[in-house]
């Protein structure tokens, strides 16, 4: 029930019963939305916005003598009178809030730059539909899949599909909300950006401000949600296997993808079976050349893993191994890396995590 009420807040196709995003529902907000352009319209740096009021959008992100263009068709829907959410035909859905200093625009602020004629009415805007991204980031709560950086990701988190979400860090020990943006670029590339409200979930150092991690999000053929060095699976889902998966070059054309499974948390003076394996997800060959794991307690570096190794993968090809590790006591630090060569390059596929035991 309370899912199908959120989704319904936000509007419903009554021909497929289908959820959708932006129905424009204030037209207040209408108004001073499309009554302004928005920006650094007068420069070359930083980004100039029109959302017209006959629907159409005209966004210009200038660089000193560079600027990307992008237009199209938008909408909107209001969370309230003063904030909600924008979406453009091109996928993204971006956060906004008006306020007396202007246009807060995913996090950065765009000034008034000029008054607009309003030749339009909102209920000639778009309904437009959600991404096939947004829908899977928003069909349900995320849990991490294991206990590692416990004071710079969430142990879960929720985004809804009015742009708000909520987290938790440390299995409830921290709570954290604010609202969130699904942003495509001119390349079609993906990036999910949060903006947290202040909060000292991260106590380290007397406390500062925690949040989900920016990032390019990429879902793995069994579901689970990685972006950055964090992975999430559906919070419904009940396992005792825990599992860590991450590309250093945070995107499939470089590098490779390294994923571990293991099975119950890690213990302290307890050796942990890691079930590992290695992916190119490029389209070109890729060698295989070593692997490294590490840990790290003040200033003692404990080798646990030290292979050479001469494995070719093909495009999407994988190599798969176990490695036997045994974790300390205390804070230490996991450094995790593979090195790889194609025929473009060396890399370093790099990830260091944070344990606490």
């Amino acid at each position: 029930m309370r899912t199908w009420f959120l989704l319904c807040l936000l509007g419903c196709d009554a021909a497929s019963n289908e959820a959708v995003i932006c129905t424009a529902n204030d037209p207040n907000v209408f108004t001073k939305l499309s009554g302004q352009r928005w920006g650094a319209c007068d420069s070359n740096n930083g980004l100039c916005l029109q959302l017209a009021a006959d629907g159409s959008y005209r966004a210009v992100a200038g660089f000193d003598d560079y600027a990307i263009s992008d237009s199209g068709r938008w909408s909107y829907f209001a969370r309230d009178a003063q904030s909600g959410l924008v979406c453009f035909d091109n996928g993204s859905v971006i956060d906004f809030a008006l306020t007396a200093d202007g246009l807060r625009w995913d996090g950065s602020l765009l000034p008034a730059f000029e008054p607009l004629a309003i030749a339009g009415s909102r209920a000639a805007l778009d309904t437009i539909p959600p991404s096939p991204m947004f829908t899977d980031l928003t069909a349900h709560a995320w849990s991490k899949t294991n206990d590692f950086d416990p004071y710079l990701a969430p142990t879960s988190f929720l985004l809804h599909r009015d742009g708000t979400f909520f987290g938790s860090f440390r299995h409830g020990e921290c709570s954290i909300s604010g609202t969130f943006s699904v942003v495509y670029d001119a390349s079609d590339r993906v990036a999910l950006h949060a903006h947290s409200k202040p909060n000292v979930c991260d106590t380290r150092n007397g406390g500062t401000s925690g949040n989900l991690a920016d990032g390019t999000p990429y879902f793995e053929p069994d579901g689970v949600l990685r972006f950055f060095s964090t992975s999430y699976r559906d919070s419904m889902i009940e396992s005792a296997e825990q599992s860590l998966i991450y590309n250093a070059y945070g995107g499939n054309d470089a590098g490779l993808v390294v994923s571990a499974t293991w099975q119950e948390p890690l213990a302290s003076n307890a050796t942990s079976s890691w079930q590992m394996t290695l992916r190119n997800p490029t389209e070109r060959e890729q060698t295989v050349t070593a692997l490294r794991i590490e840990l790290i307690t003040g200033e003692t570096r404990v080798v646990l893993v030290d292979r050479v190794l001469q494995e070719v993968l093909a495009a999407g090809a994988t190599y798969a191994t176990s490695v036997d590790l045994a974790f300390a006591a205390g804070p230490q630090g996991l450094l995790i890396d593979v090195t790889s060569f194609d025929a473009r390059q060396s890399y370093s596929n790099y990830r260091s995590y944070f344990v606490e035991l």
